[in-house]
């Protein structure tokens, strides 16, 4: 998933604070300023990120995306290696390592929304500030959301593609197939469906069609890409009152709900908005009195902890899951805004490196691990839930990490380079538009 904030919309002198380091691609891991920027600098205007994201923060969120990350890793590997493992299966598991595997594996969708949550704060939430401060611009906007997830993306098909050609030409069953469950009744032939290429490339494969067999997670990104071109367009329209932006406010929307989701892509969108919320929350809480900031808070905690029990009552499946980790995400994230919590160095580190390259690792893991588990002789069947099959686990979750991370090296670390390609690009019509009057 894509939770990062790089430049999202708005005028380009607006300083970044160090606090992204570890958050934003293409810069390196320094030290981190609790101050604003613009007490650093007071010749410069503050990014709002600057106002909420200190030090002690930012170690947490790294935290949390490596943590959500490594869930996803292990839940899709669990499910791949151990077949579907539900709620009933825990009575029959006696050993420690196969309750803690069976957590993991069944945690999965909750990784996905802990990531929508922090897009939401990380992008959704500056993207409402610059908006109120009339400084939101499309050009910025977009060239920093595409170049961050376009090239991975495409990366990630291409890699899908090829493990599926991989694997077809190989004497192995389709493990796809023999995962039904798991890939949705899809086979390996199904990936070169020209339809299904042409969707995951223009991130339409929820809306459209469905998905590639070899590499299923990559619906998240259309999510998050249609969030991203809806949720400007609601503020547009909403808050500086520019009515007509609701007009592909409203039609995406009806996309959403008539996609292969359904109405599930809309309660995604309310999810990822949470984590907006929660931002600007957190942005007014720095100008009240600190009794104020305690009853706000207390009050919006008391009021989450309604919704989530309402939630467990009213809704039932990934709904049910979905909101309760949304909230549980929220309350999270607006009291750590609050707490200084520094991690240990032992911590730190390993959340920064793996919550660099998390995106990466969530676009490229899925075919990697079905091109291990084919090579392996694992294709057309399960492994025992047993210390060996824990082994077998572990070296997959492994190895898929460390191939991923060469993806991050080969692809996500450029995203700074393909920004300025990106804004190149957007800023190509206008300046043939200018160049074209002034020769007139």
């Amino acid at each position: 998933m894509s939770a990062r904030l790089d430049h999202p919309a708005g005028a380009a002198p607006l300083s970044v604070p160090l606090a992204q380091s570890a958050l934003a691609p293409g810069l390196g891991a320094l030290p981190v300023p609790d101050r604003p920027a613009s007490i650093r600098d007071p010749g410069k205007p503050v990014h709002p990120s600057a106002l909420v994201i200190t030090e002690p923060l930012s170690q947490q969120l790294a935290l949390l995306r490596a943590l959500a990350a490594l869930v996803v890793v292990v839940h899709h590997a669990g499910l791949m290696l151990f077949g579907p493992l539900d709620l009933g299966s825990a009575a029959d598991l006696t050993r420690w390592y196969q309750k803690l595997i069976w957590l993991t594996a069944i945690a999965g969708q909750g990784g996905v929304m802990l990531f929508f949550v922090l897009s939401g704060y990380l992008v959704g939430g500056p993207t409402a500030v610059f908006v109120a401060r009339g400084q939101f611009r499309w050009t910025d906007y977009l060239a920093s959301r595409a170049s961050r997830i376009l090239p991975v993306a495409w990366a990630a098909v291409a890699l899908s593609l090829g493990v599926a050609a991989i694997i077809g030409g190989m004497d192995v069953p389709d493990p796809v197939a023999a995962r039904s469950d798991f890939f949705w009744g899809m086979t390996l032939d199904q990936s070169f469906e020209p339809g299904r290429i042409l969707a995951a490339l223009t991130l339409t494969h929820s809306l459209l069609t469905e998905l590639l067999p070899t590499n299923t997670s990559l619906w998240t990104l259309a999510n998050e890409w249609w969030y991203y071109l809806c949720f400007p367009c609601l503020l547009l329209a909403l808050v500086q009152r520019r009515w007509r932006w609701l007009i592909p406010a409203v039609l995406m929307l009806l996309l959403m709900y008539k996609s292969r989701q359904h109405i599930g892509f809309l309660h995604r969108f309310v999810v990822w908005m949470g984590g907006a919320a929660i931002y600007l929350v957190t942005l007014k809480l720095r100008s009240l009195d600190r009794a104020e900031v305690r009853r706000i808070i207390f009050g919006l905690l008391a009021a989450m902890a309604v919704a989530f029990i309402a939630v467990q009552f009213v809704t039932q499946g990934f709904r049910r899951g979905d909101y309760s980790v949304g909230l549980l995400t929220m309350a999270w994230l607006l009291v750590a805004s609050r707490l200084h919590w520094r991690l240990p160095a032992f911590v730190r580190v390993p959340a920064f490196v793996l919550g660099a390259f998390s995106y990466s690792v969530y676009c490229f893991h899925m075919p990697v691990m079905l091109l291990m588990i084919a090579t392996a002789g694992w294709a057309g069947h399960f492994l025992p839930f047993d210390g060996h099959g824990l082994l077998a686990c572990l070296g997959l979750v492994g190895a898929s990490l460390v191939i991923c991370a060469g993806g991050w090296w080969l692809t996500e670390r450029h995203t700074p380079a393909a920004r300025r390609i990106c804004l190149a690009v957007l800023r190509l019509p206008a300046r043939l538009s200018a160049a074209t009057r002034l020769r007139s």
